[in-house]
């Protein structure tokens, strides 16, 4: 599409283009100690995470990253699942954004609720694991949290839900943000219950 493109993380998943694509320079892994990601200062004008925030462990060094690898005035655009997201969408569990503990998660893995490499575990070894995931690997934070975060790297903060239905691909999306414009507080249910898009400028 005529974009000078190019994607990092700490591993990859396998896939026809992505050997070939880290040849070319357009992929690289990021280092985790110290965590650096693999590009100079003021390099992009955009900055794009998708899925990603929620597995953000330490705010302030990704912001810190972030920051760094962009241009002066240019953005960055987040979209991560809400705190309040019924389903936890990684492990599947009712409200597990939020209730992590694991008598919690104990009680639904007794009930059948499994990822799809979990089905030959003990509802306890299921109980385990996903305490050990969600400990480890996410980390939902509230609207404050977030916002101060993001104040002490960024000059401005959005929260750009509305933008985000107004050019969705998805039919839905569009939808939803044309009853938006009738009812705003559906944009505050969206940005609570399902998804968060965080737009900031350097």
């Amino acid at each position: 599409m005529g974009f000078d493109a190019y994607g990092c993380d700490f591993r990859f998943k396998p896939g026809p283009e992505v050997e070939t694509l880290f040849q070319k320079g357009r992929l690289a892994l990021i280092t985790e100690r110290p965590y650096r990601l693999p590009y100079p200062d003021g390099h992009f004008d955009v900055l794009v995470t998708n899925q990603v925030m929620e597995h953000v462990c330490d705010y302030p060094a990704t912001l810190k990253e972030t920051h760094r690898v962009l241009k002066p005035h240019s953005v960055c655009l987040h979209i991560f699942p809400a705190r309040f997201v019924p389903i936890e969408p990684h492990i599947h569990v009712p409200l597990a954004t939020v209730f992590q503990f694991w008598l919690w998660l104990a009680l639904w893995a007794r009930l059948g609720i499994r990822k799809t490499n979990q089905y030959d575990l003990s509802w306890r070894e299921v109980a385990d694991d996903n305490h050990r995931y969600l400990s480890n690997h996410t980390k939902y934070l509230a609207s404050a949290d977030i916002y101060e975060n993001f104040s002490k790297y960024f000059q401005e903060f959005y929260w750009a839900e509305a933008a985000f239905l107004r050019y969705s691909p998805n039919p839905r999306g569009r939808t939803f943000y044309q009853i938006g414009r009738i009812f705003p507080v559906l944009f505050w249910v969206y940005r609570t219950f399902w998804s968060r898009v965080i737009l900031a400028r350097s």
